[in-house]
């Protein structure tokens, strides 16, 4: 017997900016059709690699 699933197919829109004074990039996750964004958050590096998502 086989069974079949469902697909769930998410399509986002990310847009990425860069601050040149902090060199943060900052990112804002948008769904289809949306005005406003569905995450907003930043992503920084300090000494080495570390990361934060707001």
């Amino acid at each position: 017997m086989q069974e079949s699933f469902g697909e769930t197919i998410k399509v986002l829109f990310l847009s990425v900016t860069r601050d040149e004074q902090n060199g943060s990039l900052g990112l804002q996750i948008f769904s289809p059709g949306a005005t406003q964004p569905y995450r907003t958050g930043f992503i920084r590096e300090e000494a080495g690699t570390s990361y934060e998502f707001l």
